[in-house]
């Protein structure tokens, strides 16, 4: 699912970038359509990550556990509140593919980090015996 949503946000940013360069296949209906993706998989990721907290160890590996995904949740917020065209309208024209791909890098990171994250545990979980966790491999 993480993959999922770094997938859709780098063709959500590129569908984005052709749109603001008048390019083909950077239409208005392309962008909502990315738009909406990246969103509903970024909110399916979260939704899910809230149900792992439970297999964490304890209340403090559960709040570190949150606060990255927080992180993360966060930093898709910022995504979209800095892509609105008024904003953009405000850049010299050169500079507007760049506030594209800088959000794309921060939700990149943000998303590779929650990534790592859960990796660890269910590195941990797999290492303790007859706690082999395969449902979650696909959240990751």
């Amino acid at each position: 699912m993480i993959e999922k949503a770094v997938n859709s946000a780098t063709a959500f940013i590129t569908t984005f970038n052709f749109y603001l360069e008048g390019e083909k296949g950077g239409d208005h209906a392309d962008v909502i359509h990315g738009a909406n993706e990246f969103a509903q998989s970024l909110s399916d990721v979260l939704t899910n990550i809230k149900c792992i907290t439970r297999l964490t160890q304890n209340d403090e590996a559960s709040d570190k556990f949150v606060a990255v995904a927080k992180t993360a949740g966060d930093v898709g917020l910022q995504f979209f509140l800095n892509l609105p065209s008024y904003k953009l309208d405000l850049l010299q024209p050169k500079s507007r593919k760049d506030v594209p791909f800088r959000v794309l890098m921060d939700s990149r990171g943000a998303l590779s980090k929650l990534s790592e994250s859960l990796e660890s545990l269910v590195a941990k979980r797999d290492k303790a015996p007859g706690r082999v966790c395969p449902r979650l491999r696909p959240i990751i």
